[in-house]
């Protein structure tokens, strides 16, 4: 049994009916709207996991209704399929723009359009789980569920609470064992950043030319073994935040390229010339 619930938008009632009996058969739970206003309230009354919009409507057309619900919180993260009297290039590539994350054109094949309606709700589900599993990851790096009372841990506190909101670059210093990439996590995933990736490396565990391309990615055919343009941990982590565990092992001349990245927010990958901007907050730890 399908639970997922899909919004069908169309101003015109034979079409809403057409689409009600399939999807319903099929399980799922249909919302109906018969123009753009009513479909933005239907998004955040509702709650839908898809819709199904129909790009010619008088008033507010498909294109900018799907640019406004992707526009609002509830609607971000929505599948939106276009529903579409013709497949020309400019009107799919349109619809792309504002936002849409399928097509279909009419008639269709009832078959085609439940592959489709499938293959956009599997999406939604990686979206649900992953949320999910956000959610319990910052549940877990929560400040109070930080072991110590002691007064050297109150002062760590302290200092946390002065970071978190900001993009400082921050390095931690303590012994292995201590909890250094523990305090890293919890410094993301309650800050500014915590939509965004935590990517980590231990810099003593590669050796030097390994490791610059490991961060800052490389160019296909830099080097003996660059089969492909590979994109490094800086880049993957851009918008969230990079650990650099054991920062101390790194040569000076390594160091070199990851004070440009502090002060300049820019790199270049191995076998490129040009640099690359990115925005990605340091956390460095050293014992």
């Amino acid at each position: 049994m399908n639970t997922a619930k899909i919004l069908i938008v169309d101003d015109r009632p034979s079409n809403l009916k057409a689409l009600r009996i399939r999807l319903s058969s099929s399980g799922y739970e249909v919302v109906e709207a018969t123009n753009g206003p009513d479909a933005l309230g239907m998004v955040e009354k509702e709650n839908p996991d898809l819709v199904l919009l129909d790009v010619m409507m008088p008033g507010m057309d498909g294109y900018e209704v799907c640019q406004r619900i992707k526009a609002q919180a509830e609607g971000m993260f929505v599948p939106v399929i276009l529903v579409t009297a013709k497949a020309e290039t400019e009107a799919v590539v349109k619809g792309l723009e504002m936002g849409a994350d399928e097509y279909i054109t009419k008639p269709f094949d009832p078959l085609e359009l439940m592959a489709r309606v499938k293959s956009m709700l599997r999406i939604r589900q990686m979206y649900l789980e992953n949320t999910h599993l956000k959610r319990e990851i910052q549940q877990t790096y929560r400040f109070d569920n930080l072991i110590g009372e002691s007064p050297a841990m109150e002062v760590v506190y302290g200092l946390l609470e002065k970071v978190i909101e900001s993009s400082v670059t921050v390095l931690l210093t303590g012994e292995t064992g201590t909890g250094k990439e523990a305090i890293a996590r919890c410094i993301h995933y309650n800050g500014s950043r915590k939509d965004a990736r935590f990517v980590g490396t231990n810099c003593g565990a590669l050796a030097e030319n390994l490791l610059e391309s490991e961060l800052f990615g490389h160019r296909r055919g830099s080097f003996t073994d660059a089969a492909e343009d590979r994109v490094g941990l800086f880049e993957a982590a851009s918008g969230g935040t990079i650990f650099l565990d054991e920062i101390g092992d790194t040569s000076p001349a390594l160091q070199v390229k990851l004070l440009r990245v502090l002060q300049e927010g820019e790199l270049t990958r191995v076998g490129e010339t040009e640099p690359r901007q990115v925005d990605v907050r340091v956390i460095a730890a050293t014992n």
